[in-house]
C-alpha cells in the first residue's frame, strides 16, 4: 500500500471517529434538552389528546404547536400551501 493511500485512510479514520464523538454530544443534547422540557411536552401532548380534532379540520392543535414554537424562539410561517392548518417552523441560520 502506497503512502499516500496510507495515510488517506489513516485521516479518514481519525476523521470518522471524531464525527462519531461529535455526533455523541449532539445526541447527548437534545436527549438532555427533552427531559428538561418531559413536562411541557406531555402537558401539549395531553391538550391535543383531549382536542380530539380531525386531520384537515383541527385548528387548536397547529396553533398550540405553532404558539408553543414561536415561544421557543422558532420562525413559525403559518397558512403554508394555502391550508389554514399548515405550518413550518425553523431556529436559526445553519451557521454557527
Amino acid at each position: 500500500m502506497s503512502n499516500y493511500i496510507y495515510t488517506t485512510n489513516i485521516i479518514y479514520k481519525i476523521s470518522f471517529t471524531i464525527v462519531q464523538i461529535l455526533l455523541v454530544d449532539v445526541k447527548e443534547a437534545a436527549f438532555g434538552r427533552v427531559d428538561g422540557n418531559h413536562s411541557r411536552i406531555v402537558e401539549i401532548s395531553d391538550l391535543i389528546w383531549r382536542y380530539a380534532e380531525l386531520g384537515l379540520v383541527e385548528y387548536k392543535s397547529p396553533k398550540l404547536l405553532a404558539d408553543t414554537l414561536e415561544g421557543y424562539g422558532f420562525k413559525v410561517n403559518r397558512g403554508v400551501a394555502d391550508m389554514s392548518t399548515v405550518f413550518t417552523a425553523t431556529y436559526g441560520s445553519g451557521k454557527k
